[in-house]
This record gives structure tokens, C-alpha cells and sequence, in this order.
């Protein structure tokens, strides 16, 4: 029993000594927390000896850029490639001339051709022949009178089929008469063309002038022996006269015929018509007897077989103009002519060389100004427009700057790894030393504005807050000694510097401390308020993805990568 009691005084004092440890720890932590809420809670955590940099709002330019990178690329360029086959006669050109569009670089042997040509010519105008025979074998289709007088021997009727030179009807003139008379060949050299006359027609008791229209070169003789020749004498009709009469014609001057004509008075024209084609009569104008003037339509006829003539004529003719243009064509293939203006960057194939349809002669490029293409962030696109500028950089061409110029902003956005980018080509005008191929740094200017308000891009704190110092030496809340927070509205940024549009007037004193801080004396290891590399919104970050994934100044001091 002795033992048990004095086990449970032991016990007691443990339990005491717990006891009053826990209320001596409690003790503790309530004195902490009294410091903490005392000294801590309510201001700011500061680092010992914080040393602020000190800037005055002022004004200055600023100017917002995009960055990135590319490849560039002549202004055109084009690959000449052979057309044809056959060997080069001539090359007018070395390797890094300058030519002119249609400057003629090669000539190729064309002697194949030439040859089709000339055959291919020789069937085209036999082609044209055939064709313009068959036009005016369709003009034949209409019959028309060829002299004025009286339609006799006319025996068909409307659809009568008819052939080619087939008799259709006659056409007599009456309307003048001629009388051929001979005379002594001793009034020769007296008789001429357009001489008056006496035509004597004993039947009616009548004389009519007239006058002669021909004088024949042969010559006959007289039942008396004497020689003498035909002379034909032409009157007008005073509508009593008819083929055959008897008359007797003597000349101005007392010339008498020597043998009177035994044929009388003669029509002075008479023409058979004959069909110029083969067809079928679909319309008739006259009849026997009527009276026609020269050209009068006497019938027309139709004809499917010409018709059909017609269109396998023209087909033909169009089916060789095709051939001869193709292979004229293909002759232009053998003079090969520079298609732009530009410098020779690489001749393949020279004079003497055969050229294989498609081989590569040579390659152009117009060097007249450079481009390259840069592939824009979504998020920046928008900022980009044609007609800005930009400043291009290559390392092959150390200590220059080249001037460029935004020509194109894409539309047709490429979308990899989550991220689209848009193309947006500039120009480089003055390229002294650049070349197709050289990889650039360009920055392009999307905007820039003179003479506003700016504060160190370090001084922006989360919330676009910055610290400011009073001018009474006061203490803002939740500020350093000193100092207080004013709140402000951001403008535009550059690599430095960030626009205040509100909040700070000029000539007001900003301060901020560098971004990367030891935790010196603090007890809980914290940087000072005004939160470096706090950025304002939209700018600086890192953004996988694109070209131009380019860097967009004007965030944090390095610039963010977008």
C-alpha cells in the first residue's frame, strides 16, 4: 500500500509540470501574437535600410514597338524552265546581269517546227480556198437576171430539182436591134466605132438612125470579087421592129454595104441562164414573156448538201487556224524572253547545251526592293496596320539600320500549338548589302506619341499603383515613411517607360526600388511593397509560339515574349 501511494505522488507532479509548461507556451504565443498585431499588422512590411530610387514625372516621347524575326525574300523571282526540247543556238547573257522583261536570254532550235508551220500554212489556205468556194457557191443559190430584156425557154416550175449548168431560161433584148453589114475594105481606115448610121427597113417603109457598135477584124469576098469586112450597126427599137426584118444600113458619108446582111435584124443581146449549183427551186419570180431589167431576182434556190458543204468547209478552215496558232504557239517556246525585270542569280543550261522540256534554264530576281513576312500574335494583330514602319536589322550586316514599311496585314491566320498568328509582310526599299535569304530582327512602330507624362516602367505596381512622395512629408495608408500610393491610368509603354494618362502631375516625385531584393532583417522574408515586375496589363509575359512571336517592347525592363 506504501508503494501505491507513493507512485500516484509522482504521477501528480507530472502532470503539474504539464500543466504549467502548456501555460507557459500559451503565455508565449499570446505575446506574440500581442507583438504581432502591435508592430506588424497594420503596416507594411519593410526591409531593413530600403534604399528607393527617386524619379521626378516628366514628359518625353514614347514609342510602342513589336519585334520579331524572318527571312527575306526578293521582291519576284521566277524560275525560267524550257517548254520545249532542242538545242540552245544562242544565250545573250551571263550569271548576275541585269535584264529587262522581254529581253530574249535564249534561242532553241526551232527547225522542226518551222517545217510543221510551213505545212500547217499550206492547209490553212486550202482550207480558205475551199471555204470561199463554198461562199460563193451559196451566192449562187440566188439567180438573177445578167442583161435587161424578155424571159423566153422558161420550162421549170417552183420545187423543180435542178444541176449544176443546167439551162433554166433565156433573156432577150429587144429593145435595141443590130444589123451586121459588110463593106469595102478600101473605106477601112474610114469606118470607126460610134459612126452614124442609116438603117432603111423597107417592110414598114421606115428610117432609123443608129450608129456603129463593132468593126471585125475578118475579112470576106464578094459574090463580085470584092474584099471587105463586117461592121455591126446598133439602133433603138421604136417598138415596131422584130428579129429578122430586112433592112439594109448605109454610113455617114455615102458608105454603102457592099453584101447586105441575109440574117436581118438581130436582138442586140440574148443570155441563156444556167444554174450555177445543184438544188431545189423554193422560189420563182417570172414567166415566159415577162419583161426583166439586169439583176432582177429571177428564182433562189436551196440546198441542204451546200449547207452542210458550208459547215465542213468552215469547220476545216477553223480546225487549221487552230493548228497553225498552236504550233506558232509553241514556235515562241524556242525564244525564250526574260519575263521580269530583274538580276540573273543562276544560269543552269548555256549556248551548245540541249534543253529537255521543263529543265530549269535560269532564275530572275527582282531585287528592286526586299520583303519579309513576320508571323503577328493574335493578341498584337489588331495593333498592326499597313504603312507603319519598321526598322530592320541583319547580323550579316553589322552596325546598319534599314528602313521598312508594313505593306500587307494577313487575314488567313495559322493556328499551331494552341496559338494564332497572322502574316504581315514589310518592305525594304533601300537594301544596300541585304540579300534574299539573310534572316532579320524587325521592330515594327505600331505606335509613338510626343511629350507625355511618363514614370519608370519599375515604378507601376499591381492594381497600376505608384508610389509617390508627399509634399509635407505625411505618410499615405499602408505607405513607407514619406510616401504615399496614388492610383493611375496607363497609356502607351515602351521598353522603359509607361504613359500616364491620370494620376500624377508633372514635376511629382515617384519612387520605386530595384526588383530583386534580399530579405535582410525581416522576419518573414518579404520584398517591400510596390511589387516588382508587376506589369501593366497586356504587356510583358511570356506567349509561346509564332515569329513574331516576336518580343513586344514595353513591359518589364527585358521586354516579354509573346
Amino acid at each position: 500500500m506504501e508503494d501505491k501511494k507513493i507512485k500516484r505522488r509522482k504521477r501528480g507532479k507530472i502532470i503539474k509540470r504539464i500543466i504549467t509548461i502548456v501555460i507557459i507556451l500559451a503565455i508565449i504565443v499570446a505575446a506574440g501574437l500581442f507583438v504581432y498585431k502591435r508592430f506588424f499588422q497594420n503596416r507594411p512590411m519593410q526591409l531593413a535600410e530600403t534604399k528607393y530610387t527617386e524619379v521626378k514625372v516628366e514628359r518625353r516621347d514614347i514609342k510602342e514597338e513589336l519585334s520579331g524575326s524572318g527571312t527575306l525574300e526578293s521582291a519576284d523571282s521566277y524560275t525560267l524552265s524550257s517548254r520545249v526540247s532542242g538545242e540552245i543556238l544562242s544565250d545573250t547573257f551571263a550569271e548576275g546581269d541585269i535584264v529587262k522583261k522581254d529581253d530574249v536570254l535564249y534561242v532553241i532550235d526551232s527547225s522542226d517546227v518551222d517545217s510543221n508551220i510551213r505545212r500547217a500554212n499550206n492547209t490553212l489556205s486550202q482550207s480558205i480556198e475551199t471555204y470561199n468556194e463554198k461562199l460563193a457557191d451559196r451566192k449562187e443559190l440566188v439567180i438573177s437576171a445578167p442583161i435587161s430584156g424578155t424571159v423566153i425557154g422558161l420550162n421549170h416550175d417552183k420545187g423543180d430539182s435542178v444541176n449544176t449548168n443546167s439551162p433554166l431560161m433565156t433573156i432577150k433584148n429587144t429593145s435595141t436591134l443590130t444589123i451586121k453589114e459588110y463593106y469595102s475594105a478600101e473605106y477601112k481606115n474610114s469606118v470607126y466605132v460610134g459612126m452614124g448610121a442609116t438603117v432603111s427597113v423597107p417592110g414598114q417603109m421606115l428610117n432609123v438612125r443608129g450608129k456603129v457598135s463593132e468593126i471585125s477584124t475578118l475579112t470576106r469576098t464578094s459574090e463580085t470579087g470584092v474584099v471587105c469586112f463586117p461592121v455591126t450597126i446598133e439602133i433603138e427599137n421604136p417598138g415596131s421592129l422584130f428579129e429578122g426584118a430586112v433592112a439594109t444600113a448605109w454610113l455617114d458619108g455615102g458608105i454603102y454595104p457592099t453584101i447586105t446582111s441575109a440574117d436581118g435584124l438581130m436582138a442586140s443581146a440574148i443570155k441563156t441562164v444556167y444554174a450555177g449549183v445543184s438544188g431545189d427551186i423554193e422560189k420563182l419570180n417570172v414567166e415566159n414573156g415577162d419583161t426583166v431589167s439586169r439583176g432582177f431576182v429571177l428564182m433562189e434556190l436551196s440546198s441542204e448538201t451546200l449547207e452542210d458543204e458550208i459547215e465542213r468547209a468552215a469547220d476545216s478552215l477553223e480546225d487549221a487556224q487552230i493548228s497553225i496558232d498552236n504550233l506558232n504557239d509553241t514556235l515562241d517556246n524556242y525564244t525564250i524572253k526574260a519575263p521580269i525585270n530583274g538580276t540573273v542569280v543562276r544560269k543552269a543550261l548555256k549556248a551548245g547545251e540541249s534543253a529537255e522540256n521543263g529543265a530549269t534554264l535560269c532564275m530572275i530576281y527582282d531585287l528592286s526592293y526586299l520583303t519579309v513576312t513576320l508571323a503577328v500574335d493574335e493578341l498584337d494583330i489588331m495593333s498592326v496596320a499597313v504603312g507603319q514602319q519598321a526598322t530592320v536589322t541583319a547580323d550579316a550586316v553589322e552596325g546598319r539600320e534599314f528602313s521598312g514599311v508594313v505593306t500587307r496585314v494577313g487575314v488567313n491566320g495559322t493556328t499551331s500549338g494552341g496559338v494564332t498568328t497572322y502574316p504581315v509582310d514589310v518592305r525594304i526599299d533601300e537594301t544596300g548589302g541585304l540579300l534574299p535569304g539573310m534572316n532579320v530582327d524587325i521592330v515594327i512602330t505600331v505606335k509613338e506619341a510626343s511629350g507625355v507624362l511618363a514614370v519608370p516602367a519599375d515604378a507601376l505596381s499591381r492594381g497600376n499603383r505608384v508610389l509617390r512622395k508627399t509634399a509635407n512629408g505625411s505618410t499615405g495608408e499602408n505607405a513607407p515613411d514619406g510616401y504615399e500610393y496614388a492610383d493611375v491610368k496607363i497609356g502607351m509603354a515602351d521598353e522603359n517607360y509607361v504613359e500616364i494618362i491620370s494620376g500624377l502631375e508633372e514635376g511629382d516625385t515617384v519612387a520605386y526600388v530595384a526588383k530583386t531584393v534580399s530579405s535582410g532583417n525581416n522576419m518573414f522574408g518579404m520584398m517591400m511593397p510596390g511589387g516588382m515586375g508587376n506589369m501593366p496589363s497586356g504587356m510583358g509575359g511570356t506567349r509561346p509560339g509564332g515569329n513574331m512571336g516576336g518580343v513586344r517592347t514595353g513591359g518589364n525592363s527585358s521586354g516579354g515574349r509573346y
